[in-house]
C-alpha cells in the first residue's frame, strides 16, 4: 500500500526529551556497523525501549524468537530508499517488503551521527499498511519530503510492524556534487582528478582525497554526497578522440568550489583544437649592414592561444639552442611572433633562427632557412688634401683630424692606420 507524504513540508514539534532519544540512539547504533545504504535489521526492539539494550542482549532476543517458533514474524522484513543521499527538496521514496499481510508499519526518521543538526528537532510518526493482495502481498510504499534543516545529516530510518515485523536502515542529506562537460563527442571519455572533499560517509564524515571520477561525455559522474567545506577538481586539459583534439575552454565553477544546499553539477566546457601551422610565409633570410637592425617574422595560425619561441644554429642547422639563452644583449621579442635583433655584429653573418608555435594541441616549427647576414660598414676618408704618400723621416708625423672620416657610428672608435 502507497502513503505519500511527499507534500509534507512541516517540522513536526519537538519530542519530550529529544536530546535523551538522540543519545540513546547513537550509544546503541555505535556498536552496530552502520551501513552506509538501506539493510535488513532483524529485531523485535523498537524505539520505546529505554534501559539502553547492548548488542549482544539484542542478539539473545532475536534468537530466543527464534527457538520459539516465532520466526514466521521475522522474515526478511526489509526497508529501503530509492537513492542513499537526498538533497533539501526532494521525496524519499520508501519501500518495505518481507511484513505480515495487513500490518501497520510504522515509520519512524530519527537523526544519527554523522550530521546531528545544530538545532534537535524530530519528526512525526506515520504509518503505512502491508499489502495483503497482489504479487507483492506483504510490502509498502510510502514517501518523505526532505527539509532544508536536513542538510549535511545522516537519518536513520525504522520501519516497526504492528505483528512484531522490524527492519531499519540509514540515508544521508547531504550537499551533492557531481561533474559533466560539453563540447565533446557523446562518447568521448572524461576523467576528473584532484578530487577532494569531506564525504557523507563514516561517523563525522570520511574524507576523499585525490580521487577521480572517469565518465563519458554524454553522461555525467556520479553523485559526490559534500558533507560540508570545499570541494577540489581538476577536468583535463586536453581530450583527444577519434584522432581530435579539444582542449578545456572553461569551468562552470572554479576549484575549490564550495556547493551550496541541493545540486551541482559543475561543467567543463571544451572547444575543439587545431593544431597551429607555419602559414605559406616562413621567415625569411634577412641582409644588413653593420650598424642596423635586423628582424625575423613567423607567420602562424591555430586555435588560441598560440605561444612562441625563438631558436638559433649557429652551426648551419646542425644543433639549434633557444635565442633566450644567448649572451648577445640585442635580442628582443624572443617569445613573441617577431624576433628583434638590435645592431648585430658581422661575426653574426651566417646564424640561422627559427620559430617553435605552440597550443594545448602540439607544436609546428618553421623551416629554418631564415638567415642573418652581416656585412662591414665601409668607412671614407673625406679629407681631400690627404695624400697618398708621405716621406717618413722619423721626425714628421701626419695628422688625420675626426671630421675626415665619414660613416663612423655615433658612440664607435675608429682607428686609421698609416703604412
Amino acid at each position: 500500500m502507497k502513503t505519500d507524504l511527499s507534500n509534507t513540508n512541516e517540522i513536526p514539534e519537538h519530542r519530550s526529551n529529544p536530546l535523551q532519544h538522540q543519545i540513546f540512539l547513537y550509544n546503541s547504533l555505535n556498536n552496530m556497523e552502520q551501513p552506509k545504504t538501506c539493510h535488513n535489521m532483524k529485531s523485535l526492539i523498537s524505539e520505546t525501549v529505554e534501559n539502553h539494550l547492548t548488542r549482544l542482549f539484542l542478539r539473545f532476543a532475536f534468537l530466543f524468537l527464534l527457538v520459539a517458533g516465532m520466526s514466521g514474524a521475522l522474515s526478511a522484513q526489509t526497508v529501503s530508499t530509492n537513492k542513499a543521499d537526498y538533497a533539501p527538496g526532494e521525496t524519499v521514496r520508501i519501500y518495505g517488503s518481507g511484513f505480515q499481510l495487513g500490518e501497520v508499519v510504522n515509520i519512524v526518521i530519527t537523526h544519527i551521527e554523522p550530521g546531528i543538526p545544530t538545532t534537535i528537532h524530530t519528526h512525526a510518526t506515520w504509518s503505512a499498511t502491508a499489502d495483503s493482495e497482489g504479487t507483492a502481498k506483504g510490502s509498502f510504499e510510502t514517501s518523505w519530503y526532505v527539509n532544508d534543516v536536513e542538510l549535511n545529516t545522516t537519518l536513520f530510518l525504522e520501519a516497526i510492524g504492528n505483528m512484531g515485523s522490524y527492519a531499519a536502515c540509514t540515508f544521508t542529506d547531504a550537499n551533492n556534487v557531481k561533474f559533466a562537460v560539453s563540447g565533446l563527442p557523446s562518447g568521448a571519455s572524461v576523467k576528473v582528478t584532484g578530487i577532494n572533499y569531506l564525504s557523507t560517509g563514516g561517523s563525522g564524515g570520511t574524507p576523499v582525497v585525490n580521487a577521480s571520477e572517469i565518465f563519458l561525455a554524454s553522461a555525467t559522474s556520479n553523485t559526490l554526497g559534500v558533507l560540508s567545506g570545499s570541494i577540489d577538481f581538476i577536468f583535463p586539459p586536453s581530450v583527444t578522440y577519434s584522432n581530435s583534439t579539444y582542449i578545456l575552454s572553461s569551468t562552470s565553477q572554479t576549484s575549490p568550489y564550495t556547493p551550496p544546499n541541493g545540486n551541482t553539477t559543475i561543467t567543463g566546457t571544451y572547444i575543439s583544437c587545431v593544431f597551429p601551422t607555419i602559414t605559406s610565409t616562413q621567415p625569411s633570410s634577412t641582409t644588413i649592414t653593420y650598424g642596423a637592425n635586423a628582424s625575423f617574422k613567423a607567420n602562424a595560425s591555430g586555435t588560441a592561444t598560440l605561444t612562441y619561441n625563438w631558436e638559433i644554429s649557429k652551426n648551419s642547422g646542425v644543433s639549434w639552442s633557444n635565442v633566450s639563452d644567448e649572451t648577445f644583449t640585442g635580442y628582443s621579442g624572443t617569445f613573441t611572433a617577431t624576433l628583434n635583433i638590435a645592431k648585430p655584429t658581422v661575426a653574426m653573418t651566417d646564424y640561422k633562427y627559427r620559430c617553435v608555435v605552440s597550443n594545448s594541441c602540439g607544436s609546428a616549427t618553421s623551416n629554418g632557412d631564415a638567415t642573418l647576414t652581416v656585412n662591414p660598414l665601409q668607412l671614407t676618408i673625406a679629407d681631400p688634401t690627404l695624400t697618398k704618400s708621405k716621406p717618413y723621416d722619423g721626425l714628421t708625423s701626419a695628422v688625420v683630424s675626426a671630421n675626415a672620416l665619414t660613416g663612423v657610428l655615433a658612440g664607435e672608435l675608429a682607428n686609421v692606420g698609416v703604412s
